[in-house]
C-alpha cells in the first residue's frame, strides 16, 4: 500500500489515514513505539475522522512494531472492536 497523492491524508501518530470508497485506509509508520498512550491518541484521531461511528478499516500494518506489553496489545484489540465494523 502506498500513500495516495489525490486524497487528504491524516497522521494519527501510528499511521497515515485516508478515506477511499467509504473505507478508512491506514498505512503504518515505521519505528513508532506501540504504547497505550500512542494507541489512545491514534483512536482519538480516528474518532474525529469517523464522527464516532464504526467504520470499515483496511490497513497495511507491515511497518508497525508489536506492542511491548500484552496489556497494550489487548487495549489495541479492544479499541479496534469499538471503532471498526470490519478490519
Amino acid at each position: 500500500m502506498i500513500l495516495p497523492t489525490d486524497k487528504e491524508v491524516t497522521d494519527n501518530g501510528l499511521s497515515y489515514l485516508w478515506w477511499e470508497g467509504g473505507i478508512l485506509h491506514g498505512l503504518s509508520k515505521k519505528g513508532v513505539p506501540f504504547t497505550k498512550e500512542a494507541i489512545t491518541h491514534a483512536f482519538e484521531v480516528i474518532d474525529k475522522l469517523s464522527h464516532r461511528k464504526k467504520v470499515c478499516f483496511l490497513a497495511d500494518m507491515t511497518l508497525s512494531g508489536a506492542p511491548e506489553k500484552k496489556a497494550d496489545y489487548d487495549f489495541a484489540f479492544q479499541k479496534m472492536q469499538e471503532h471498526f465494523k470490519a478490519h
